[in-house]
């Protein structure tokens, strides 16, 4: 019982020895004032007992939605976890990916370097056989010009 609950009450003890001491000449109004008094006193605890029911089921209600909301909390948490999980799997995949898109990349431009270097030698060394052949092409020439001029 709260406070309220005792004030309430002792009003209900002065109002019935009221109702009794001045109502004495009158006994049948006394009486169904008294039975006023007690029908409300009497529902005012149904009425409080009622309450605390209704307090004691919404309380339930209230421990129940929390437990939901900690398990869904739960399971938010876990699949944060597992997604955290899987980006750092996928970062960790996307890297080695990414060290062996590297390692071709730099095999293939090795290959292609030293393939451009044999190109070059090649046209290199064609160039000295083209020109050494024109060389002697043109030492003939000469030569026959020399020869041609030896005998005029």
């Amino acid at each position: 019982m709260n406070a309220y609950d005792k004030a309430l009450l002792g009003l209900y003890v002065i109002s019935l020895f009221a109702i009794i001491a001045l109502l004495s000449d009158v006994w049948a109004l006394a009486a169904i004032l008294v039975l006023i008094l007690m029908v409300s006193l009497v529902q005012k605890a149904a009425f409080e007992d009622e309450i605390i029911r209704e307090s004691d089921r919404h309380r339930e209600a209230m421990v129940q939605i929390a437990a939901r909301l900690e398990l869904f909390s739960r399971k938010l948490e876990e699949i944060r976890y597992d997604v955290g999980k899987g980006f750092y799997a996928f970062d960790s995949r996307l890297k080695e990916a990414r060290v062996d898109y590297q390692k071709d990349m730099d095999m293939n431009y090795r290959e292609l370097s030293r393939k451009l270097y044999e190109v070059e030698n090649r046209l290199t060394a064609a160039r000295r056989t083209f020109a050494s052949a024109l060389g002697a092409m043109d030492d003939r020439i000469n030569s026959k010009d020399e020869e041609e001029t030896y005998r005029r």
